[in-house]
């Protein structure tokens, strides 16, 4: 057999792999649930899990004990409005961002859990489609400012 075949046989048994074993042995491999976007901000790279139901948006965060310094959460709106957001069940402070067309219309920083009692709500100095959520700290770091516009 050539060498050719040889790495053509090996490219189809990767590409094979890849798609097969996560379906018939899940229990090897941890697939994420739901949507997730890759976001470039400031050049750096963010894994960011959609919410864009509801019920997702209403989840969010709440009740996870920490995030990856690269990770966040993306809430996708179906109208611009001032879209407001709470606290509740989070665990860590966050960074929250609100966006209009992808550009970043307004930023609260080290926004810190809620007390339990009733739940602060932010909302954003002008409406806006879409929230993206990290770590706090990160807006800072990245140098996020009002105006910058995001990719995905």
């Amino acid at each position: 057999m050539g060498l050719y075949k040889v790495s053509l046989l090996i490219i189809l048994l990767v590409a094979a792999g890849y798609y097969l074993v996560p379906k018939y042995f899940p229990l090897l491999f941890s697939q994420p649930e739901g949507n997730y976007y890759a976001v470039t901000i400031s050049g750096e790279s963010f894994k960011l899990e959609v919410a864009d139901t509801e019920e997702k948006r209403l989840k969010g965060l709440s009740g996870r004990n920490e995030m990856a310094s690269d990770e966040g959460m993306l809430f996708i709106f179906d109208d611009v409005a001032s879209h407001g957001i709470t606290m509740r069940g989070m665990r860590f402070p966050l960074d929250i961002i609100w966006l209009r067309n992808k550009k970043v219309i307004d930023i609260a920083d080290n926004v810190y859990p809620d007390n339990g009692f009733e739940p602060e709500i932010y909302y954003p100095a002008l409406q806006a489609d879409t929230v993206i959520e990290l770590n706090a700290g990160a807006a800072e770091k990245l140098n996020l400012k009002v105006g910058d516009r995001l990719s995905w």
